[in-house]
């Protein structure tokens, strides 16, 4: 790794390497490409200066940085698509059929709102469907 000679070219390394990653929103692939170049960029910057100024915890803390950038995503993703896989399970599991009761209890906070006479009426409706399951799953049992 070559020597920047002072912290004037440090600074014009990370801040061209900072706007390199700033273009991470172009699209294609073209935007992952210049942020890892931005990256790259600031750590040679970075490193520069640490050099220069004999302090090698800036670099490490610089390096825990870009680190936590790129693992930081992957797990927010790993979690949305979790969550979302979860919602949509638990959704299909809760609505065996489509009848009254389901579209009321879906509709009416959106419709109605939720003023104090109406969640007590999602509530009643909550315990009809409830009531109207069991008999539908003891009418299984029975026969």
């Amino acid at each position: 790794m070559a020597r920047v000679a002072s912290l004037g070219q440090a600074k014009t390394l990370g801040g061209v390497g900072a706007i390199l990653a700033l273009l991470f929103w172009v699209p294609a692939h073209v935007g992952i490409v210049l942020l890892v170049a931005g990256l790259v960029l600031m750590l040679f910057a970075v490193k520069n200066i640490a050099d220069i100024v004999g302090d090698q915890v800036i670099f490490s803390n610089m390096m825990y940085s870009v680190i936590l950038a790129i693992i930081g995503p992957i797990i927010a993703t790993v979690v949305l698509l979790a969550a979302a896989a979860s919602f949509l399970w638990r959704f299909k599991r809760f609505h065996t059929r489509i009848d009254d009761h389901s579209f009321r209890i879906l509709c009416r906070p959106w419709v109605c709102g939720l003023s104090g006479r109406d969640t007590l009426g999602l509530h009643s409706d909550l315990d009809g469907l409830r009531q109207e399951k069991l008999r539908y799953y003891s009418h299984e049992i029975e026969s």
